[in-house]
């Protein structure tokens, strides 16, 4: 089939990375709370979105299905103008999901 096209993905928890979060590449690049701020140095030790008023550029982090092998990678950081939208770009909607029994 056509590798440039958007698709569905079948969750797979048992080939989860050492954050415990699986199929982090592929489809879009996802959009993130957090204001740019080039680099870590400044920001907060803890899961909190990094928020600088007023400031019009967004953190999205991964790739999409147009991007470079290096993008897509989950650590990987770029940004755009908020309110930006593009067919490659998204958001993840995350749910915690109990262990099977």
């Amino acid at each position: 089939g056509n590798t440039k096209t958007p698709r569905s993905v079948e969750l797979h928890r048992d080939r989860s990375n050492a954050f415990g979060l699986s199929d982090m590449a592929g489809n879009v690049r996802e959009s993130c709370e957090d204001a740019w701020i080039e680099g870590y140095e400044t920001g907060p030790y803890d899961e909190r979105p990094r928020i600088k008023s007023g400031d019009p550029q967004r953190v999205v982090r991964g790739g999409s299905y147009l991007s470079r092998q290096m993008a897509c990678q989950s650590g990987f950081r770029s940004w755009v103008r908020e309110g930006f939208a593009f067919s490659t770009l998204g958001l993840r909607v995350v749910v915690s999901i109990p262990p099977a029994r």
